[in-house]
């Protein structure tokens, strides 16, 4: 009998563990969805979600190929999205190697932004996303050049 109290001690521990302590953090959705510029699907770049009320953190993932997937918590989201390309330029940026006189070792690096600033960060651009509990949470953003 000892063994069985034992034992049932033991699993009713176990039970309370799990419910109790399970998840460290907010409860997370993915959200996914496809992101173009001036029509076409943008490369590479970044996209965040962040929290319209400024209560919980960014969420943020990589766009490859014009899609994008990764976790968020649910709520209004203001969706921010960078990308960015770099260029070799012998008149104009950076060395790879400050301090180090640039050249077929040491090339200028450029870095510029593919798509408008107005779209890097959530409080310029008006690209929003109501991210839901019950889904589904998937989002179209489709970018135009500056006028």
């Amino acid at each position: 009998m000892s063994r069985f109290k034992s034992t049932a001690g033991i699993v009713g521990l176990c039970l309370l563990m799990s419910a109790c302590g399970g998840s460290d953090g907010p409860e997370t959705v993915i959200v996914e969805g496809s992101v173009s510029f001036n029509g076409a699907p943008l490369e590479t770049g970044s996209i965040r979600f962040i929290d319209a009320a400024g209560e919980d953190k960014d969420y943020a993932g990589k766009i490859k190929d014009g899609e994008f997937s990764f976790p968020s918590t649910v709520g209004q989201k203001e969706v921010a999205i960078t990308s960015e390309k770099q260029e070799t330029n012998p008149t104009k940026g950076v060395p790879g190697t400050i301090g180090d006189p640039p050249g077929p070792d040491n090339p200028i690096v450029v870095v510029t932004s593919v798509i408008p600033t107005m779209y890097n960060d959530g409080k310029t651009s008006d690209l929003v996303a109501n991210v839901s509990s019950s889904g589904p949470n998937e989002f179209t953003f489709e970018l135009q050049p500056s006028k």
